[in-house]
Parts: C-alpha cells; structure tokens; sequence
C-alpha cells in the first residue's frame, strides 16, 4: 500500500510567527540520492567507509567500499543524511568523508535561504507527520521527490541561526545530563553484576572458602560442591534446529526463540505458535515447570526460568536444562549468568559471525551446588539486593526518557513558533 503523499500538505499545521515564510524542502536545500554500489565491493577496508542506513546511529562504520566512488555520494561534515526506508531516521554527519549507500539521501541547505542547523532540527518534525500516515503500511519508503516536495515554516536566515543556536546549546546540556545518567546506570549495573557473582562465588558474605583446582575460580564456600552441569541437571537438550518455521502457526502452544531470552528475562513480544500435534513430535525439548532455557547463538549464554505461560510450550534454536532435585531453578539461572559461567561459555563458543554454543559445552560447564537451604538463603538476600539495584536503573531510565522527550518538546516548539514559543511550552 502506497500513501499519496500531496495530503500531507494539509496536514502540517503550524503556529508559526506572521513573518515566517512558507516553502518546500526543495526550494531551500539540495538533495542528493546515495548510490547503489554493488555488494562485492564491500569489505573491512578501502577507499571511503560506507554508510547504511543501520549506520545512522552513534556505532562506528565497519564496512568500507574498495572500487571508485562518485564524488556527489561523498559526505562531508554538516550534511543531513535521511533514511528512506522505515522511521525516515535523520542524521548530522560529523564522521569524516563516507560514501552514501542507496536507501539514503543527503541535504544541503542553500545558505541564502535556509541554516542547515535550522534545516536538520525542522526536518524531524515535517518527517513524522509521513511517518504518523504510513503507520498502517507493509514497507514505509520515502521517495526523492516526496521529500523535496515538503513544506516548512521558516523565519528570516538570521532569526535560524539564532534558533539553532540556542537549540545547540540546550540540546548539548541536556545529552551531557543524559551521558551522565548513561553512565551512572552502567555504573549501577555493574554494581548489581558484582553482587550475584559476590553470592555465587563467595555465599555473600564472609564464609571460609575451599581451594578447587579449576582455571574458573581458586576456591568455593566450604560444604558447597564445584561440578559439571550434567551431573547436577535432569536433562540438557537442544530445542528444534531443522526447518522450525515447518511447525509454525497462527495460534497455539508457545515456542520461544532465541530473541525471545535475555539474562533473567523471557519476553512474549513476537512469540512464535505450533500446533499440540507439532508440539507431541518435538516433545524432547517439550517445556516443563521450573526448566532454564539458554541461548545458543548471539548472545550465547544468556539463560532464563521459563514463566508459567510458557509451560507446555517449545523452543526453537535453544537449549533447556531441567535441573535436578539438588537445584532450585531460579538459583540456577543467577548460576548461568554468573561471571563464573560466562567466562566458559566465551571459550565453549564457536562461530566466526556468531557466538554458537553447544549443549556438549553446556553439560561441561562448571557450577558451584549449595545445599538447598543456602540456595534458599542466597535467593533471598538476591531478591531483596538485585530489586533494589533494578528499582534504580529503572528510575534512572524513566529520567532519561523525560529528558528525551523535554529536548524534543523544546526543538519542536523552537522550529514551529520561534524562541517565544519556547517559553510557553515551558
């Protein structure tokens, strides 16, 4: 389904100052379509690195083209770069010379009409109103002409840059703020990381060690056992790996996959279904109450108790492990994501592109066995600990997302009605 985009020129309203002046994108800008350049001349090294429309976040460019590059698909600092296909994503170039790939184009304001700063914070808001209209279509794309076709509202030259001046400057306070509060919730996640591994390795507390032989660890809390996973689990299998997508369908009994993981987490978002009769011929990675199922490849390792929707239901590309009666299942998911354990998943993977983890590797794996009752104590003093520490991050998230949305309350009334309009969206 395509949208015919001349609506859109009723549909962006504005409150903008009597002395601002109406006109399209094209008439203010130059817009420059990236080239398709074939695929085989990509690699890890070459003329100019490539940009991709995956490449219009903060992560740094990893794939370079080795052949000629046509001199208008070069970037250069200060183009506004704009992804064609999905949210039409906007971007400032500040990464040195780039070839731009197809799928993306580049804007340069014509500087007797428009500030490109101006330009790249007004672009956003005219964007969404397409975005907000293809909501409904299979594949969002944003033609050449489409754009250029746009309308903003624009003050005189000088009013831009004094505009996009003090958009420069709050935006700025408000990204350090936001660094900082990154930075102090990588800081807390850290912190939470070194209390499970503190448990897992230590009892939590000051209880005397045990010296073990192991390139792991140098010693365990004395009455504890230091094994290999198999002998202390039920069952370690490997969920269905040919041709799955065979079994799906529209409703049914759950079957989650590796997306579906995360450490601690098992997320219903795109869960996938087969039918009970899919479900009896795969029963061998057919899921029971208080299983752990780990992630085999990507994020290998990554292992998580199975909620009780899940019960009954099957898994596609990962690997379970029913624990036997000396484990408690939650105990043994903090196990799994331990320091301890995580270092032998890192060497027990194989892959080039991905890490691939094995069920050999994972029955091999060394884990450390209290008794119940200290499983039970340690689940405990984690509960109260790892809340806190969670409570934390979440609070630091929802403050990072207010300031996200007071920066661009500011850019959208400082681009629509000028630097008074601020003040009353204050």
């Amino acid at each position: 389904m395509r949208i015919a985009w001349p609506i859109l020129q009723n549909q962006l309203s504005t409150t903008a100052p009597r002395h601002w002046c109406e006109a399209r994108v094209g008439d203010v800008a130059e817009l420059i379509n990236g080239y398709p350049f074939d695929s085989n001349l990509f690699a890890s090294e070459g003329t100019y690195p490539l940009v991709r429309i995956r490449d219009l976040g903060d992560g740094p460019l990893d794939t370079w083209i080795t052949g000629d590059v046509p001199a208008s698909v070069l970037l250069r600092e200060g183009d506004i770069v704009v992804g064609m296909d999905g949210d039409f994503n906007v971007a400032w170039w500040n990464k040195g010379p780039a070839a731009l790939n197809q799928r993306l184009c580049l804007l340069r304001g014509r500087q007797d009409r428009v500030d490109q700063r101006f330009l790249f914070y007004a672009l956003p808001r005219t964007l969404k109103v397409i975005n907000d209209l293809t909501y409904f279509t299979t594949v969002k794309h944003l033609a050449s002409g489409d754009l250029l076709s746009e309308r903003l509202f624009l003050p005189p030259v000088e009013e831009q840059r004094t505009i996009a001046d003090y958009l420069d400057r709050e935006t700025s306070r408000i990204d350090s703020l936001t660094d900082e509060l990154v930075s102090l919730a990588s800081l807390v996640a850290v912190r939470r990381a070194a209390e499970i591994d503190n448990a897992i390795e230590h009892g939590g507390g000051d209880m005397p060690l045990v010296p073990v032989e192991s390139p792991w660890i140098d010693a365990v809390p004395k009455g504890w056992r230091f094994l290999p996973l198999k002998r202390c689990a039920a069952k370690i299998t490997v969920g269905i790996v040919i041709n799955p997508s065979q079994y799906y369908e529209e409703s049914g009994v759950p079957v989650l996959r590796g997306f579906n993981v995360r450490p601690a987490l098992v997320s219903d978002t795109d869960v996938a279904y087969m039918s009970e009769e899919s479900n009896e011929l795969n029963s061998k990675s057919r899921l029971e109450e208080g299983d752990v199922v780990v992630v085999r490849t990507g994020a290998a390792g990554a292992a998580a108790q199975i909620p009780l929707w899940a019960v009954g239901g099957n898994i596609v590309d990962l690997l379970l492990v029913r624990p036997g009666l000396q484990l408690r299942p939650k105990f043994l998911e903090f196990v799994l994501n331990s320091r301890l354990v995580q270092r032998q998943v890192a060497v027990g993977s194989v892959g080039a592109l991905q890490s691939h983890f094995n069920t050999g590797a994972l029955a091999n794996v060394w884990v450390v066995v209290p008794d119940l009752d200290e499983q039970d104590r340690l689940l405990a003093h984690l509960s109260i600990q790892i809340g806190r520490y969670d409570s934390l991050i979440e609070s630091l998230g929802n403050l990072m997302l207010l300031l996200s949305e007071h920066r661009q309350a500011l850019i959208t009334a400082a681009v629509a009605g000028g630097l008074g309009a601020v003040g009353r969206a204050a």
